[in-house]
């Protein structure tokens, strides 16, 4: 039998081909896939040092962008993954004042990990700290919100033993005396309720 267009005849596929084809081909290379993400994140993640000066850079980035105003969990969001590719300016001096004050009553902690480190923000409000920056690929993302820091001290009582809120009635104020006696509306535990 004589074929006079050979362009549209198939030829047998080739080994490999036929294996990727396969259901074990495709786990064999989803598997080197994923082996080979895991080993470039083993090799790139985030040392100790890095990973708090990052930190440190994404704290001072939210001190700024929060010297006004007040944001919002977007705000903090849009913010943390603009701090990744950015860096704070370090010449201000309101900044460099709140950055003493972030040193004396909080700690960032590094928990480095096989693949990822994550940093942490240790202080008085949250003593088992709170994640501050995640690593991994060789570059950190911010997780800072301004709730997570203690930037002032202040006291919270006067002197020993005095109470925070002191009752006082001043002379002007109105004073309504005992509740009335209604009588026996709200009295329906002895079945003498308002129905009588």
């Amino acid at each position: 039998m004589y074929q006079s267009d050979r362009s549209s005849f198939r030829t047998k596929d080739s080994m490999s081909r036929a294996f990727t084809r396969t259901c074990l081909g495709k786990f064999v290379i989803l598997f080197v896939v994923l082996l080979v993400l895991f080993l470039l994140a083993k090799l790139t993640r985030p040392g100790h040092d890095t990973m708090v000066a990052e930190t440190r850079d994404g704290i001072m980035e939210c001190i700024q962008d929060n010297d006004s105003i007040h944001v919002d969990e977007i705000d903090d969001f849009m913010r943390n993954m603009a701090a990744t590719f950015t860096h704070a300016d370090t010449t201000n001096v309101v900044t460099k004042e709140l950055m003493q004050m972030f040193d004396k009553f909080n700690q960032i902690k590094v928990d480095e990990h096989s693949f990822y480190s994550v940093s942490r923000i240790v202080n008085n409000l949250h003593p088992e700290g709170t994640r501050a920056g995640f690593g991994i690929f060789g570059m950190v993302v911010p997780m800072v919100s301004l709730d997570d820091l203690i930037l002032r001290n202040e006291k919270m009582r006067g002197r020993y033993l005095e109470k925070l809120i002191n009752k006082t009635i001043s002379g002007n104020s109105e004073y309504f005396g005992k509740d009335p006696d209604l009588g026996n509306t709200y009295n329906t535990y002895e079945g003498g309720g308002s129905g009588e």
